[in-house]
């Protein structure tokens, strides 16, 4: 039986981008999962929608991108930004809430594609690297203290960067300790793992071992929050509602 040199070579060849895509791909998810969850946290959702925004925009540079390199996920600064722009206007109604920053995300994405169309990107150009560097430690900072409260196991009211910070002092003597050791103890064995073994992904593996340390020592009775289940499948497709 005859064969083809290049049918052959052809069948080679897929099965080298095969593996190495699925090394990408579970390199990417061990990363990508544990950022999603807490970055939705960031934004104001439930967790599960930081995972629909980790996974649905790939799906879409998979098939419009021209990048074999570049990772699209959620990213803290836009989350910050779209949780202080989206709590006001939703107030305590948290599927307002939800309604509000997607429709919020369609706006922004439809922008970006006429932006896009217009060849407007070279207006990054006149943003100077001080104001970039200013902005990025603002979001930075803000974010710190946001996750302050839920660092040392009380909640901290929403507000200004003072008024938060400001609350937070104030209720100090709330302190869950037990909250604070496991967060201190998580946040240095990522710091560890990514001086000692760069290549571990340290997110996952703090994520793993939190797993397991709830199930096996009961965290949730001795006052710990616990992000909880997390619905599985995909949600149905609604036009979001932002009447007033």
């Amino acid at each position: 039986m005859l064969r083809a040199p290049g049918l052959e070579r052809l069948r080679h060849y897929d099965r080298a981008w095969l593996s190495a895509d699925v090394i990408a791909g579970v390199s990417v998810a061990a990363v990508a999962v544990p950022i999603a969850i807490a970055y939705s946290q960031l934004a104001g959702v439930p967790p599960v929608h930081g995972l629909y925004a980790s996974i649905l925009p790939l799906l879409a540079y998979a098939i419009f991108g021209s990048s074999r390199q570049l990772i699209m996920a959620p990213d803290a600064a836009t989350c910050a930004i779209v949780a202080a722009t989206v709590l006001p206007l939703a107030g305590a109604d948290p599927q307002r809430y939800i309604s509000l920053t997607a429709a919020l995300s369609i706006a922004t994405g439809i922008a970006c594609i006429v932006a896009g169309l217009a060849r407007l990107g070279f207006l990054t150009n006149f943003l100077a690297r001080p104001i970039l560097t200013g902005y990025l430690n603002g979001i930075a900072i803000s974010i710190i203290v946001g996750q302050l409260g839920r660092l040392f196991g009380f909640p901290v009211q929403s507000g200004g960067f003072f008024a938060v910070v400001a609350d937070f002092v104030s209720k100090l003597g709330q302190t869950h300790w037990l909250t604070l050791a496991i967060g201190v103890g998580i946040f240095v064995l990522m710091r560890v793992l990514k001086r000692v073994a760069p290549r571990v992904p340290g997110p996952l593996v703090a994520v793993g071992l939190g797993i397991v340390l709830a199930a096996l020592v009961n965290f949730d009775r001795r006052g710990v929050a616990l992000l909880g289940a997390i619905p599985a499948g995909l949600p149905p497709l609604s036009i979001p509602a932002i009447h007033t």
